[in-house]
């Protein structure tokens, strides 16, 4: 049955036809991606499964599948990429669509999004963070850094990007300062947090004496090095994170919506700032 509205077709998997994909997919598992095809077997649901008429602007693949409804359901079926990594890759293509950023830097190293920076630009560099191992240092092949210190000198990198990361960042005031101190004069940061609009930032917990004291209900993240529900939520943010943007010394800061309403609604706002 095909669903025609304004901007796409929506073509629902008959019942049947899903149940052989997720069989499918639970035959074939690649251990190279995080979200991999048993990944997608294992979160799919049947009666659910949609294929959509929407190109994914990580690859550029014309289809992507709604594995079930709800928040994070969409995913590429070629690059495994989610909305907020196509959120990210939209609003790049919007503010740099030369690719004229020469140093890049990614606060991750893995997943699809960090492997559309490398086909996009020249030199792209990445880290994971581990709290028990040195800034700087190298676990598993990958470097770790923490975005409070890092190890890189003043205006190594002419782009910054991060994808939900600092709402789990102790001292986010002092990782946005950091981030802005390697960025290149009039360089870019593009990232993503969970955000709401309408409020202001929440925080939830804080350090104190070394141990975390929780203001609000605890909040865990899913994080592809540690595991689902894993990684403390220190804040939820609101459309306040311009000030704290602008406070950390960027010369500029805005919420870019142009994701929002896109990917089947699961566009994603994106942060942008100027240093």
């Amino acid at each position: 049955m095909v669903v025609p509205t304004s901007s796409r077709e929506e073509r629902v998997l008959p019942e049947q036809f899903a149940t052989t994909v997720r069989d499918r997919l639970q035959r074939n598992r690649f251990t190279r991606h995080f979200w991999t095809w048993g990944s997608f077997a294992r979160v799919a649901v049947p009666g659910e499964l949609k294929l959509l008429k929407l190109r994914c602007s990580l690859c550029g693949f014309s289809r992507l599948i709604r594995l079930y409804n709800g928040d994070s359901g969409i995913r590429c079926p070629r690059c495994f990429g989610g909305t907020t990594a196509m959120s990210l890759a939209l609003v790049l293509e919007q503010e740099l669509p030369e690719a004229t950023a020469e140093r890049v830097y990614e606060l991750s190293s893995r997943g699809p999004f960090f492997r559309y920076l490398r086909r996009k630009f020249q030199s792209v560099t990445g880290s994971e963070y581990w709290p028990d191992v040195a800034p700087g240092d190298w676990k598993d092949g990958y470097q770790c850094q923490n975005v409070e210190s890092l190890t890189y000198a003043d205006h190594s990198f002419d782009l910054v990007t991060s994808s939900e990361v600092f709402e789990h960042v102790v001292d986010d005031l002092q990782g946005f300062r950091e981030t802005h101190r390697v960025l290149t004069p009039n360089g870019l940061m593009v990232f993503s947090v969970p955000l709401a609009l309408r409020r202001p930032t929440i925080e939830r917990a804080k350090i104190e004496d070394g141990k975390v004291h929780h203001i609000e209900e605890p909040e865990y993240h899913d994080d592809s090095i540690r595991g689902r529900k894993k990684v403390l939520a220190f804040r939820s943010y609101g459309a306040d994170i311009v000030d704290r943007l602008l406070e950390a010394g960027f010369r500029d800061a805005f919420i870019n919506k142009t994701a929002m309403g896109r990917f089947d609604g699961e566009g994603r706002a994106i942060v942008v700032a100027r240093a």
